[in-house]
């Protein structure tokens, strides 16, 4: 199945991913292995949890309602993100950039 990661203004494809039983996580995970910028990217409603995404580039993201819960998101840029009623908990948001980022109704409870 092939999924592709869409900026969240132009809809143009940042990244693309095909492989047997893919998930949004499994393509996700691997724009970060080949060291792809995620800035801008709509992942809005995604399951992240427990991801190693510390230091990727999420700034402007769309990441409304997603679960990024037991994540590792240290030294992330998250700078003016859409973070409204993700799930942050137990995630490590050390040394990350949250500036301008809107997390309303956010869970983050235990995030360091």
């Amino acid at each position: 199945m092939k999924i592709e990661i869409k900026n969240r203004y132009t809809k143009e494809v940042i990244f693309s991913h095909e492989c047997k039983n893919n998930t949004v996580k499994k393509t996700v995970l691997e724009a970060i292995r080949q060291n792809c910028n995620l800035r801008e990217s709509d992942l809005s409603g995604s399951d992240l949890s427990r991801c190693d995404l510390s230091g990727s580039n999420l700034s402007r993201c769309n990441l409304r309602g997603s679960d990024l819960s037991e994540s590792d998101l240290s030294e992330s840029d998250l700078s003016w993100s859409n973070l409204r009623e993700s799930d942050l908990s137990w995630s490590d948001l050390s040394w990350s950039d949250l500036a301008g980022a809107i997390y309303a109704g956010a869970i983050y409870a235990g995030a360091i």
